[in-house]
């Protein structure tokens, strides 16, 4: 719904909001709309329930770019929209601590041009998944397939339930087909391109992020079994900065990590098939169905002997234990081995190691003796000190890092607060002067009637017959006494002293609330300041006291507005301060100065009428000094 007032459009939607569970991810609404203009809008969302109001969250799409920008409060403040192929998307979403009782929401857009195609789009069900970490040596937590078919707009939530670094990734796969009877499988699988990933710490959330269409060309398939392209959304932990030990399995060591449990949330604005990725079993699966089906009998005859020869070694004691190897027995079954400086040393299993590096085809045994490996040791562990420190270095200078985003991310919201105040009360103070202005021109509308009036009298010559009948009826009365014939100069001068007149009887009505705002300043407007300095200029004010705005704002007060009234704009000029306040006015529009503020409008007027008072009594005494100098010129040549 849109009406239009004033030279704007209003555009309205509203919708219902359902029951909202406690610590899940939705999407509230969802409204889209384009401009074929360059677009200035202001756009209010609100939400009837108190209690949901502090967590909505407010974003505003380019369809075209992908880019978006966040609203605090659900606000958006005079923002130009350009023209664009795909038009803009508003959407609302949450993630509340508590339980929402149901509500409704509404949406008031207001631009100086009509939106096109301004539309509620319907919202999709989001899909939400929890689960605890499975130890994988990739540090895995999650993968969903998300399908790609379509273009779509996806919004995305990532919880872990504990503070752990997490890379969060949008990947594309490519098609998997299982390989034909007879055909050798791949091993390495199917490659996965990253679009976009994100490292996090602990929760993310994506307002929203275009996706493009996947798959191939039109009417293609893939076989049977085959995994299609899609989009895969993997969740993994970052080894590298976790605060707890990651062993190379993928087992947990520290506290509260026994039990690593995550969720997530995925939105979009259409219906999409979110299932849990299973390309890997799938890709395992044909490749052990392939290794099977090309000698099936073989390869279960050669395990099941495999199996009887081990059992058969345990049985009779014969199997190789801990770290011995064969070679020549000495007294005793000892084995022995020569070390490295030509000794035979014997080869305990629980005090030497044996090492065997492969030089030549056979390869050569070194052994180590407990001296050697107690070095190592102390070198490993020397390395693996050095180590924890840049480690600990590390994680101390991006806890430091993070606290100082924190606070400069604090200080960001304090001047956006700030700014969005004066924002507010800039629009609030602009609509209550133009209500002011509107009133300012009401009335001197009705001032100007009598004038008006007067004037059209004087000049309707039929008016003015009327008028001398009206004259001749009355016969005996006594006449009025005549009124002194004026010239036209002196005539001009009246004239514009009744313009004047007008603008100080506004001057008497002016609000001590509009004086106030004025004084508020603490800079002011450049149209403003320029009206107020040339005003006190004309009223004697030397340019040093009216040079500083300070200086200025102690004179705004009603004891000016009395000056101004009384102010005889008959007089003979000050050239030097007349010369300078014209210098104030000169390129000045009215209708900036009324943007800027009411009082300042009317001070111009003021300064206005009194100008044309001054240039017609300039006129008035030039010409009398002229008819003087005539008649003495004229009573000499007598």
């Amino acid at each position: 719904m849109k009406s239009k007032e004033e030279g704007l459009f209003t555009h309205f939607a509203s919708g219902d909001l359902p029951e909202h569970p406690a610590g899940t991810y939705n999407l509230w609404m969802r409204q889209t709309f384009k401009v074929s203009k360059p677009t200035t809008i202001s756009a209010t969302l609100s939400v009837a329930s108190v209690e949901a109001s502090p967590y909505l969250r407010f974003v505003v799409l380019d369809n075209d770019t992908g880019s978006y920008t966040c609203y605090m409060l659900g606000r958006v403040n005079a923002v130009t929209m350009q023209p664009n192929t795909a038009g803009y998307t508003m959407l609302a979403y949450a993630r509340p601590p508590k339980l929402l009782p149901p509500s409704r929401w509404s949406l008031t857009v207001i631009c100086d041009f009509a939106l096109d195609a301004f539309t509620t789009v319907p919202l999709t069900e989001s899909k939400s998944f929890t689960g605890n970490y499975i130890p994988n040596k990739n540090g895995v937590l999650c993968r969903y397939t998300i399908s790609g078919a379509q273009a779509q707009q996806l919004s995305l939530h990532v919880e872990a339930y504990r503070e752990c670094p997490l890379v969060v990734s949008i990947r594309k796969a490519q098609i998997f087909t299982p390989p034909a009877a007879g055909v050798a499988p791949d091993m390495q699988g199917p490659q996965e391109a990253v679009i976009v990933s994100w490292p996090v710490s602990r929760i993310f959330n994506m307002p929203v992020i275009l996706l493009p269409p996947l798959g191939g060309e039109k009417g293609e398939k893939a076989e049977k079994g085959a995994i299609g392209p899609c989009y895969l959304l993997d969740v993994r932990l970052d080894p590298s900065i976790c605060d707890f030990t990651f062993e190379h399995n993928g087992d947990l060591a520290g506290p509260r990590v026994a039990d690593l449990a995550w969720a997530i949330s995925v939105a979009s604005n259409l219906v999409v098939e979110v299932t849990q990725d299973e390309s890997k079993e799938k890709r395992f699966r044909s490749i052990l169905d392939a290794w099977n089906a090309k000698d099936p009998k073989g390869r279960a005859e050669a395990a099941k002997a495999a199996l009887e020869r081990m059992q058969q070694e345990q049985a009779s004691g014969s199997g190789k234990v801990g770290s011995q190897v064969e070679g020549p027995p000495t007294e005793g079954g000892i084995q022995m081995r020569t070390n490295k400086a030509g000794r035979e040393v014997p080869l305990f299993p629980a005090q030497h190691h044996l090492l065997t590096y492969s030089v030549g085809p056979g390869g050569t045994d070194r052994i180590l003796s407990p001296e050697e490996i107690s070095a190592r040791d102390a070198r490993l562990q020397e390395e693996l000190d050095v180590d924890k420190q840049k480690f600990d270095d590390f994680k101390a200078d991006r806890i430091a890092a993070h606290s100082s985003r924190e606070e400069y991310a604090e200080e960001r919201l304090q001047d956006f607060n700030v700014w969005r105040t004066d924002v507010l009360d800039s629009h609030e103070g602009w609509l209550e002067r133009r209500d002011e202005f509107a009133l300012t021109i009401a009335a001197l509308e009705e001032l100007a009637k009598p004038l008006v009036e007067e004037v059209l009298v004087e000049e309707d010559p039929k008016a003015k017959k009327d008028k001398e009948g009206d004259k001749k009826k009355k016969g005996n009365e006594t006449p009025p006494p005549e009124e002194p014939v004026l010239s036209p100069e002196e005539k001009e001068v009246e004239l514009q002293k009744k313009g004047l007149a007008m603008v100080n009887e506004l001057l008497s009505k002016l609000k001590s609330s509009a004086l106030t705002e004025l004084k508020s300043y603490p800079h002011p407007p450049k149209n403003t300041f320029a009206v107020l300095q040339g005003v006190l200029l004309l009223l004697g004010k030397s340019a040093k006291e009216v040079s500083k705005w300070n200086a200025c704002r102690l004179l705004i007060n009603h004891t000016l507005v009395t000056e101004l009234v009384e102010f005889d704009a008959t007089i003979s000029r000050n050239v030097k301060k007349w010369k300078q306040a014209q210098e104030r006015f000169e390129g000045l529009d009215e209708q900036a100065i009324v943007h800027e503020s009411v009082a300042s409008a009317i001070l111009f007027k003021w300064a206005m009428a009194v100008a044309k008072v001054s240039d017609a009594a300039v006129i008035l005494r030039k010409k009398q000094e002229e008819d003087v100098l005539a008649a003495q010129l004229a009573s000499g040549a007598e």
